[in-house]
């Protein structure tokens, strides 16, 4: 029986590199699309947002305030995991979002989101940080996409 002696001595790159610098690889980073939905007794208002998986929780809050039109004001806001454990404004949204069907929380004073990734997908240089792609309750996707760019440019001084 034949063997293939060029699979047999294959080294994985990635894990060569690890060996090496005694530091895992870092993570890819990846396209979220998250479902966001805000029930109030009057209705249900949802957002697609296509988010980085590096963005920190405190980029991600000011980034449903844009697309949620809320953020005009100061009030206490924090996010919690799928067990109600809070977390840390600086933690990654891929930390806490590894997975389509996973979801967390959001609370912006008495108001709660719920945010459910849907889907995931590698990332290039040229896609934004933050894209609103759907949604409902009078959505105006250009203003809404427009103040995002503007927004998370200042932030990360692009």
């Amino acid at each position: 029986m034949p063997t293939n002696y060029a699979r047999d001595n294959v080294i994985s790159l990635a894990s060569a590199r690890e060996q090496r610098s005694g530091k895992p690889e870092p993570k890819p980073e990846l396209t979220l699309i998250v479902r966001a939905t805000n029930v109030q007794a009057d209705g249900e208002v949802h957002r697609q947002i296509g988010l980085n998986s590096a963005m920190s929780l405190d980029e991600l809050h000011n980034v449903l305030n844009i697309v949620f039109g809320v953020g005009g004001e100061q009030s206490p806001w924090r996010f919690e995991d799928q067990f109600h454990q809070p977390s840390a404004p600086d933690t990654n949204l891929g930390e806490l979002l590894p997975e389509p069907g996973d979801f967390l929380f959001y609370f912006w004073g008495l108001w709660q989101f719920n945010l459910q990734c849907v889907e995931m997908y590698p990332r290039d240089n040229g896609t934004p940080r933050a894209l609103c792609i759907g949604g409902s309750g009078g959505v105006l996707f250009h203003q809404i996409n427009k103040a995002l760019v503007r927004r998370l440019s200042e932030v990360t001084n692009i």
